[in-house]
């Protein structure tokens, strides 16, 4: 992570604007911009969404402050374990620590599993399997038709059920 300096400094150049073009659009000195880049000083506060609106750029970009990026794009090979972590991550609300305990006690005991239905949503988490069910989506209706979501995933919960569709795929 790069300081605001160091970040407005790359803007700038990305722009190919001089230190003392900046200044002049900003409404300073070419030496505050000079401070600013050399983590000497910071731009005051107000300025800040001025410097994000001439790089076109938020107040988190500006900061350097990445969000969680909603694509991710992963290997297949580690698919399962991405989804598997992804559940977890999103079942439980607890600490960091806790939710490291539930995937340690779920890898250590096999036969544990955990899971939730409702309405429109399910998920079934084992050591093995992570399943995801979205009720309007394209997908779940072609495979579940008419059947219960709550039924298909406690399915899944038999590991021979698993073998046949693992064999099958």
């Amino acid at each position: 992570m790069c300081t605001i300096g160091e970040k407005i400094a790359e803007l700038r150049k990305n722009r190919k604007m001089t230190q003392e073009e900046l200044a002049n659009v900003i409404g300073v000195s070419s030496q505050s911009i000079s401070k600013w880049e050399n983590n000497t000083t910071m731009p005051d506060i107000l300025l800040l969404p001025i410097i994000a609106e001439i790089f076109e750029v938020t107040l988190d970009e500006l900061f350097s402050i990445e969000g969680k990026s909603k694509t991710k794009f992963i290997p297949m090979e580690e698919t399962p374990l991405a989804v598997y972590d992804a559940v977890l991550d999103t079942m439980w609300a607890w600490k960091e620590a806790d939710i490291e305990q539930m995937k340690g006690s779920l890898s250590e005991n096999p036969d544990q599993h955990t899971g939730f239905v409702s309405m429109q949503r399910g998920v079934y988490a084992d050591r093995d399997l992570a399943v995801v069910y979205i009720a309007d989506s394209d997908a779940s209706a072609e495979l579940l038709g008419k059947e219960n979501a709550a039924d298909f995933l406690y399915m899944l919960a038999n590991p021979d059920v698993r073998k046949i569709m693992k064999y099958q795929l």
